[in-house]
């Protein structure tokens, strides 16, 4: 059974070969790396602080946040050409597309602090599709458990997805109070 969206992609031949699950699947690979990659630097890190304007205190930046967004910049650029890309690391480029708008919004490492105090929890890598304004799929990746939340394109259900293999729909318990 195809999605609404499929359809949608698919006859519209929005992305040539390219489908919502060909979305899917390179949004996984990019937060499954840039998890390993902050794993990897989670001793070895460099810090700086970074001004933004969206936050009255100063904010920091580690080489593990540049890092995780080159990952996510080079899969995109390879897969997408034509995306728009935001990234939190002062990064952006406009979707080149003649016909449609999509871009990938990016956060490589949500949660630097806790990042830099090496905190069990609160630290996480996102991305998301947005497609003609509407965000159709997210991803969002815990660098301390490797479990990767995910909702596809064309989906209206949310998966957890263990250490990179089991994956496990999400639902809401109405029956609980």
């Amino acid at each position: 059974h195809l999605s609404n969206l499929y359809i949608k992609y698919m006859n519209q031949n929005k992305f040539g070969e390219i489908n919502p699950n060909t979305v899917s699947l390179i949004m996984k690979e990019c937060v499954r790396r840039a998890i390993l990659e902050i794993r990897r630097q989670r001793i070895t890190f460099h810090a700086q602080s970074k001004i933004v304007d969206y936050k009255q205190e100063e904010d920091l930046v580690t080489s593990a946040d540049f890092a995780a967004q080159e990952i996510f910049i080079n899969i995109i650029n390879e897969n997408f050409p034509k995306a728009g890309i935001v990234a939190e690391e002062k990064f952006s480029r406009k979707c080149t597309d003649k016909n449609h708008n999509y871009y990938f919004t990016i956060d490589p490492l949500d949660g630097t602090r806790a990042y830099k105090r090496k905190q069990s929890h609160a630290i996480t890598t996102m991305i998301a599709f947005i497609f003609e304004g509407v965000i159709e799929a997210v991803t969002i990746g815990d660098p301390n458990t490797l479990e990767i939340f995910h909702s596809r394109p064309g989906s209206n259900k949310v998966y957890r997805i263990y250490e990179f293999e089991d994956a496990q729909e999400l639902v809401v318990e109405t029956e609980t109070p």
